[in-house]
This record gives C-alpha cells, structure tokens and sequence, in this order.
C-alpha cells in the first residue's frame, strides 16, 4: 500500500529518507530523482544497495512474519 505523504518541499540532489517503525519491522521510504529511462535499473539498484548494508551488518536482522497453525479435537 502507497503512502500518501506531503511531498518534500525540495527534492535536490540528495534523496529524502523517511523511516516508519512497526512491530515487526522498518518500513524505509526514500524519495529520490531519478531518469525515466531508467527508472527501473536504478529503482532495483537502491533496492539492492539497502538491502545489501543490511545482510552485511551483524547488529540488524530481517524478521518476517511466521503463522503456527494448531488443530485441536473438539471432543
């Protein structure tokens, strides 16, 4: 689900970052200029270069969430 957020006053050239904390995670909202044309590439590697810092780092772990399933008799 996008975010409706009010757009930065300026966007330069440097991106703007928010962070949201959840209960089970970090949403990470970077706004940035990019090329029409290769809005996609760069787009995938933002994403890459993120998730990259994140998997190298040993004080950050990436949670998902987990569903347990237990069927009981009625009797």
């Amino acid at each position: 689900m996008p975010y409706k957020l009010d757009n930065p006053k300026k966007l330069g050239e440097y991106p703007y970052i928010i962070l949201k904390f959840k209960k089970s995670g970090i949403d990470i909202i970077v706004w940035y200029m990019n090329l029409d044309k290769r809005m996609n590439q760069i787009t995938t590697d933002i994403i890459r270069e993120i998730y990259n810092k994140i998997s190298k780092s040993d004080d950050v772990e990436i949670s998902y969430p987990d569903t347990e399933l237990v069927f009981r008799n009625k009797n």
